[in-house]
């Protein structure tokens, strides 16, 4: 699921969406610009369930870095990961 609510060493390049109106939604929740928390428990992953159980709710700070590009998907077939329109395999194109 993303955006992710825990921290993650994954940096994001791109979302692609067939709900382009959430696009600023997903830039803002990305850990590229937003800090996420986790527990120093790993057994607990929200805040309420990690302080109750004695544990310290932790602060891991944003990468800082843009955050990803967020584009309108290409059509995909129904559980075809990548499977576009005549067969061919869709792509997002990242110029470094």
């Amino acid at each position: 699921y993303y955006p992710y609510w825990h921290p993650t060493v994954w940096k994001d390049v791109a979302v692609l969406t067939t709900e382009p109106e959430r696009c600023e939604w997903y830039k803002s929740e990305s850990q590229n610009v937003k800090v996420k928390n986790e527990c120093s428990d790993p057994e607990h992953n929200n805040e309420r369930a990690c302080t109750t159980a004695g544990a310290e709710w932790l602060e891991v700070p944003p990468h800082k870095i843009d955050a990803p590009v967020c584009t309108h998907a290409p059509w995909l077939r129904d559980n075809h990961l990548g499977n576009g329109q005549g067969g061919r395999q869709t792509m997002f194109n990242w110029t470094i």
